[in-house]
């Protein structure tokens, strides 16, 4: 428990003064004890106590009484209005690292995040791959059935991906109609399974529209992350891959 000399307190100070009508003579009174604050991410109920070393009971007249009684108040009000911040700026945070559309990470925040975590599986020899979605034909939807359909997929889309991933893994739009998704502690083989996986999920989309449905393909590549990589490398990686799958496809096509 935090202690504070009352004598260096202005506001004790001048209501001491001014209980007494004359200058605080030595020895003042030593320390107000106030209770720590409690951890902001779990606020509770709680009442403030207040124990006084060293003032002679004749010295706590009423004037002194309602100082620190001010005081105290002035205490909580400090309190509530530093959890209201911090939820607010928690709050703030949020909003700015999130794509409002599809509520995944949004590129700034996913690429920000996906540094982190390469650092981290360098540094221990983890592991880990990136996926890169770009989805087939959603131009097409939107000049079809309009923006508003265009939307829904975008959402159908995201909520795919991030029900079929770990916890531990991230999954973000970068791009108007492209999605990354980063699998912790999964080599080459392991992410191109799960993009697999993944792909045929969103293929399998059957979203309703109006009175219709609509549907989306999805091609996506796969970077297994390297010594040296950064985050932009990574994901540049990523698409080129992405991109040779998509063309051989059409070419197979022909």
């Amino acid at each position: 428990m935090p202690a504070y000399d009352i004598s260096s307190s202005p506001l004790i100070s001048k209501s001491l003064a001014a209980a007494r009508n004359k200058p605080l003579k030595a020895p003042p009174p030593k320390l107000v004890e106030v209770s720590t604050l409690p951890p902001i991410t779990a606020p509770q109920q709680f009442e403030d106590k207040l124990s006084i070393h060293g003032v002679p009971e004749a010295q706590m007249t009423p004037e002194v009484r309602e100082a620190l009684s001010s005081l105290m108040n002035e205490v909580k009000i400090l309190r509530t209005e530093r959890v209201k911040l911090m939820d607010a700026l928690r709050k703030s945070e949020s909003l700015a690292d999130t794509d409002p559309l599809a509520e995944t990470y949004n590129r700034r925040a996913f690429m920000r995040e996906m540094a982190r975590i390469m650092s981290f599986a360098e540094r221990y020899d983890i592991p880990s791959s990136l996926l890169f979605f770009d989805l087939d034909g959603f131009k097409a939807i939107n000049d079809t059935h309009g923006h508003q359909a265009g939307d829904l997929v975008i959402k159908a889309v995201a909520k795919t991906l991030s029900e079929h991933v770990r916890e531990s893994d991230l999954v973000g739009r970068v791009g108007g109609d492209e999605f990354a998704v980063l699998l912790a502690k999964a080599n080459d083989e392991e992410a191109n399974f799960k993009g697999q996986q993944l792909s045929d999920a969103i293929n399998n989309l059957s979203i309703p529209f109006e009175n219709s449905s609509v549907s989306i393909k999805a091609t996506f590549g796969v970077h297994a992350f390297v010594t040296g990589d950064t985050a932009e490398i990574a994901m540049a990686k990523a698409d080129e891959a992405m991109y040779y799958k998509k063309l051989s496809s059409k070419i197979a096509s022909l």
